[in-house]
């Protein structure tokens, strides 16, 4: 075992122990102190779960809700994708790569109401659905057809408050 052997000494090896315990917890710490900071560094690690997949975050239950992309073809039709689970799975990469757009698509209402998020979440769907993004591409939408701006729709099964479901991603050149 990586421990066991001489690469770290005996004492060390507390030492890393507690490093690696207290960064499994800064996200968590972060939620129940109401410390917004702390949580965002713990979540950047990728090392500090915090398991809200069956939760409600700021009265959206993302695991329960519909998500609709929606826009408007050069030919002036408007076009509906709903995202299932199916076409999900067309999301390339590992898993950290694909979350990142399960992320921006359900918890967008939350992003962009909150200061610290809503830049991150700006620059992440600008370039995903830039000519250097493969957001489109990966769904197998050809975005040499898209004639508008994306519409990303949130439809929860259960009531929100003040979260704007829709959101409009602008297009390079639409």
């Amino acid at each position: 075992m990586f421990l066991k052997n001489k690469l770290i000494a005996p004492k060390s090896r507390k030492g890393v122990a507690l490093f690696l315990m207290a960064l499994s917890l800064l996200q968590m710490s972060g939620d129940i102190f109401n410390i917004p900071v702390l949580k965002a560094i713990g979540a950047s690690f990728g090392a500090s779960p915090a398991p809200k997949v069956f939760s409600s975050i700021d009265s959206l239950e993302t695991f329960s809700s519909e998500f609709y992309l929606t826009w408007q073809d050069k030919q002036g039709l408007w076009q509906k994708q709903k995202l299932t689970p199916e076409l999900a799975k067309k999301f390339k990469g590992p898993y950290n790569r694909r979350n990142v757009y399960g992320a921006i698509l359900s918890y967008g209402p939350v992003f962009s109401k909150n200061a610290i998020l809503t830049p991150a979440y700006e620059a992440i769907l600008s370039y995903a659905v830039s000519e250097k993004g493969s957001f489109f591409k990966e769904l197998g939408i050809d975005q040499n057809t898209i004639g508008s701006d994306l519409y990303i729709e949130v439809v929860p099964r259960s009531e929100t408050s003040g979260l704007n479901l829709i959101k409009e991603v602008k297009i390079d050149g639409k």
